[in-house]
């Protein structure tokens, strides 16, 4: 298939006398090209939607959410979250999710949407805001 920049219908004669079975001028859409291509080929093509459903929103994650957590784990959860360290988080969501399916599924979206912020806010602490403070 021939594509050429010239706007000259005339030149197709030439062009396929060339060799070539086809025959497109510029400017051309993607779309004209591959039609092109499917007839002297005779393939098919199989489209993916352009544009893929957005996934539903991950919704907000409460310090009240984490309350059934031990002061251990939440700590855990905090500490990874400073460190951006989301191997750790995702181990962390696995564990959650043995005892809260619903909240180590959250953690780990939060993880891997690399919401990292919404997990520290959830899991600061006055100690953490305030160290060696009493309040």
């Amino acid at each position: 298939i021939a594509l050429t920049a010239s706007a000259f219908e005339e030149e197709r004669p030439v062009v396929l006398s060339a060799g070539c079975d086809g025959f497109m001028r510029k400017p051309f859409r993607a779309e004209e090209l591959f039609e092109t291509m499917a007839h002297h080929l005779g393939v098919g093509y199989v489209y993916e939607d352009a544009a893929p459903a957005a996934p539903a929103p991950t919704p907000p994650l409460t310090a009240s959410d984490l309350s059934g957590l031990s002061e251990a784990r939440v700590s855990a959860l905090h500490q990874a979250a400073v460190r951006g360290d989301v191997d750790e988080l995702q181990r962390l969501s696995r564990e959650v999710a043995a005892e809260d399916a619903r909240l180590g599924r959250l953690l780990s979206a939060l993880t891997g949407q690399l919401e990292l912020e919404a997990i520290l806010a959830a899991t600061v602490t006055v100690d953490d805001v305030y160290p060696g403070e009493r309040i």
